[in-house]
């Protein structure tokens, strides 16, 4: 019993620093799916529901490109 009791205040201690929320629906679908309530269940459930952010890719434009179409556009009168 007494084991118990420090599972669910790890449990608890956990949702107070974390967010309730996300400790009480781990807790719902540990629950429903009628596995063992561990923090480390918990924290895995929790984890693995947040996304990674996405990974960006910036290509840096080929200025020589810029320079060929200026250097066109001087060529025909254009003005900038």
């Amino acid at each position: 019993m007494r084991s118990q009791a420090k599972k669910y205040l790890e449990i608890l201690n956990y949702a107070a620093i974390t967010n309730e929320q996300d400790v009480a629906m781990a807790l719902e679908l540990l629950i429903e799916a009628k596995q063992p309530i561990t923090i480390g269940a918990v924290k895995d459930l929790i984890n693995g529901a947040k996304e990674k952010p996405p990974v960006i890719t910036i290509n840096h434009p080929n200025l020589a490109q810029y320079d060929q179409l200026i250097a066109l556009e001087d060529s025909h009168g254009y003005m900038h």
